[in-house]
């Protein structure tokens, strides 16, 4: 691949909480998130250096480590995957805890033209009927489902060309899952100066200091959603990929 041949750079984040192993390939670097919420050092980077949210991390979850990268990493090819969740591999691949994964010159799709490769849709479903419900329907039966309405505000005042793949989204039954993405450095940071001020805004309109440590993590899972407008949103301008992802424990 072109990046380890030196002509481009390519690095994959992959965010961790707790003290973990990690692949061993040159182009996966670690990065500890929420490290300034924490006395733990687990040795790798922190995502609490240079300019840096990571004291957000309980609400706004691994996108700690994407504002990080945003701000700081100048490689021509960036992206993010979990310490327990990796792409699949295509053609090659790296043994890690008895899977195979995408080694880090095994996206060709970025070579062959592709602008950003994301995780492959989650479809929602009834645990009882076993029937798909829509987005809005799953978020709207957990307890911070209000916080679905206050997403629709924050992308109403603040991009309100995307109201229409908003609303889309979240009345079909498919989101693009996990906050991952690896791509060329400028499409990954357009998402992302798109996806913070959101974000911004709803951290000021969500009671988030009333929820338990799980409901916390609202933005992030609202994130996930507002990620997905993005995509269907952009789908026209970019070229944009679908791959599986390895649950790895």
């Amino acid at each position: 691949m072109m990046w380890l041949s030196g002509v481009m750079s390519f690095k994959m984040y992959v965010a961790a909480h707790k003290a973990s192993v990690f692949p061993e390939d040159i182009g996966y670097v670690p990065i500890q998130v929420g490290k300034a919420l924490t006395d733990l050092d687990l040795g790798i980077q922190g995502d609490d250096t240079k300019d840096n949210i990571s004291g957000k991390n309980h609400t706004f979850c691994e996108w700690t480590a994407i504002y990080w990268i945003m701000k700081n990493c100048t490689a021509d090819f960036v992206g993010l995957s979990h310490y327990r969740r990796y792409f699949a591999s295509k053609e090659k691949s790296v043994s890690f805890e008895g899977f195979d994964i995408a080694a880090s010159d095994d996206f060709p799709e970025l070579e062959g033209g592709i602008d950003l490769v994301v995780s492959e849709p989650f479809g929602f479903f009834n645990d009882l009927t076993k029937t798909q419900i829509s987005v809005e329907e799953q978020y709207f039966g957990t307890a911070i489902g209000f916080d679905h309405h206050l997403a629709r505000e924050a992308l109403r005042r603040l991009q309100p060309s995307y109201l229409n793949a908003f609303d889309f989204v979240m009345r079909n039954c498919q989101i693009i899952p996990f906050n991952m993405m690896v791509g060329k450095q400028a499409v990954f940071k357009e998402c992302c100066r798109w996806m913070f001020p959101l974000l911004f805004m709803l951290e000021e309109w969500i009671p988030w200091q009333t929820y338990n440590e799980y409901q916390r993590r609202a933005i992030g899972f609202l994130a996930e959603r507002l990620h997905t407008v993005w995509i269907v949103e952009n789908r026209s301008r970019y070229r944009i990929a679908h791959r599986p992802v390895i649950f790895c424990g």
